[in-house]
């Protein structure tokens, strides 16, 4: 079976992350940053009910993510690992998902505490977190 669907953003994100290719500290570790989001006009009633402090699920599209390799070398491990065992944003659909704590809701944005996206995100969804 092989389908294809089709997918609307519902709205989209603003960072102050603007390269595809995120620098990991001398740790390995990423650094994150604040996001706003921003709603289309007809998904905002979406969010009345997301108050400050909840915490949410988000799923993005990889707009900037072309390629994808099954196996590749990753910021986190000396060895190439597996696709579906990182983090990376060249993936077989360029999904993305990241939880984090709502710092500020209004009528059509949520600016959350941490992000890996990169400004211009579109977003796919957004589901009630922890």
């Amino acid at each position: 079976m092989n389908e294809i669907f089709q997918i609307e953003p519902i709205g989209y994100a603003s960072t102050d992350y603007t390269d595809a290719y995120y620098k990991a500290d001398e740790n390995g570790k990423r650094n994150y940053t604040k996001a706003k989001i921003t709603m289309l006009d007809k998904y905002k009633i979406g969010i009345k009910d997301l108050k400050k402090d909840m915490f949410i699920t988000i799923i993005f599209y990889f707009n900037k993510s072309k390629e994808y390799n099954m196996v590749s070398p990753t910021c986190y491990s000396k060895e190439p690992l597996g696709i579906f065992s990182s983090r990376s944003p060249r993936r077989p659909n360029h999904l993305g998902i990241t939880s984090s704590k709502i710092l500020e809701i209004t009528e059509n944005t949520i600016v959350i505490e941490t992000s890996d996206m990169i400004d211009g995100t579109p977003i796919i969804d957004i589901k009630l977190g922890k």
